[in-house]
């Protein structure tokens, strides 16, 4: 847990330290695709070292093996991995680089700590980064409950372990396609605005739809809204990484941005996940009770409230491309596709 901030955080930086405009979106893209992929193997892991005859898991086996991967890839690390590239990707790489050559980054460990909080500061004074935080945190707070709670939301339709399997697969795997596809989009385009409101349309669309199809019955029609969910809900996460680095720059570094973003995620997604879980356990049990057979129930009532606040929020969103702007030249197109974007 004291770990993963600095990896969550790490998206948006890394790749604007490593990577010019025209492969930076991919990159962040890649980088939060590969956290999520951990976390899916961390999910299966303990299914691989469990007994199934006594339904326990050789947590030691299990431990031992999560140790040897992360010492390994932590040596790799820390032998291989530089902090910055010998030149500088871009114009407002190397703008940073000169102020840390400078001296003017040099502070103690106080004065880094007040200025981190300047920084946080200074990103919620700005208008366009609350909204993207309040997309991003309230749909990233869904997307933890949901993957969280697959199982229990779906159990009281009468569906297994294995079909909730079924289901976070076509959640992650038809998101990490997406989110592929939209990565190469975002880098040849720029245009984050108008892609931002398409998946918040549809991923809102998507959870109507899921709530609408979790009935016994009815496997088909759920996996298939869970895949659209996932392929409009994953692609969000770095979109709204470089959102917020657009329109918080240069006043706030990358890594505060996107911690931020996934702070919010992370607290409201404990929210939701206590929310949704008692309201589960109220719930009625579709398999015997035909009454309930197409009522709508708080727990869905309140998803559908969720994702309408994250759509609302994305779809207010129309900040300025200043990273992009300070730039120069290289970045024309991007800016004129923002123009057009804002206008809409």
């Amino acid at each position: 847990a004291v770990a993963q901030p600095f990896f969550t955080n790490l998206p948006a930086r890394f790749a604007a330290t490593w990577f010019g405009v025209k492969q930076r979106d991919i990159a962040t893209t890649i980088f939060v695709s590969a956290n999520l992929i951990g976390i899916a193997l961390g999910s299966i892991l303990p299914t691989i070292f469990a007994d199934v005859n006594d339904e326990t898991v050789d947590m030691f086996t299990l431990l031992l093996v999560e140790l040897g991967t992360v010492t390994a890839s932590s040596l790799l690390i820390f032998f291989l991995f530089r902090e910055e590239p010998p030149t500088p990707p871009s114009k407002t790489a190397d703008e940073k680089r000169a102020a840390k050559l400078s001296g003017q980054n040099r502070v103690s460990a106080k004065e880094n700590a007040i200025q981190v909080w300047r920084d946080v500061q200074k990103a919620f004074s700005e208008k366009n980064f609350v909204l993207i935080f309040i997309a991003s945190g309230t749909g990233l707070g869904f997307f933890n409950s949901l993957t969280t709670l697959v199982e229990t939301l779906t159990k009281p339709a009468g569906y297994s372990t294995d079909n909730a399997g079924t289901f976070s697969i076509a959640f992650l795997g038809c998101g990490l396609v997406s989110a592929g596809i939209f990565g190469v989009i975002m880098d040849k385009t720029h245009k984050y605005i108008t892609l931002l409101r398409i998946l918040a349309t549809v991923a809102t669309l998507a959870t109507f739809g899921l709530c609408l199809s979790i009935r016994p019955d009815n496997i088909g029609l759920i996996s298939a809204f869970f895949g659209i969910l996932g392929s409009f809900m994953i692609p969000l996460l770095p979109l709204a990484f470089e959102l917020a680095a657009e329109c918080t720059y240069p006043l706030v570094p990358e890594d505060i941005s996107t911690g931020l973003i996934m702070s919010g995620g992370q607290v409201t997604g404990i929210g939701f996940l206590l929310g949704m879980e008692a309201l589960i356990g109220q719930q009625p049990d579709f398999t015997t009770n035909d009454d309930f057979k197409y009522e709508f129930t708080p727990t869905y009532i309140i998803a559908v409230i969720a994702v309408f606040i994250f759509w609302v929020a994305a779809m207010s969103f129309n900040g300025e491309y200043k990273r992009l702007k300070a730039e120069g030249s290289e970045t024309e197109t991007a800016l004129a596709d923002t123009n057009k974007a804002e206008s809409m």
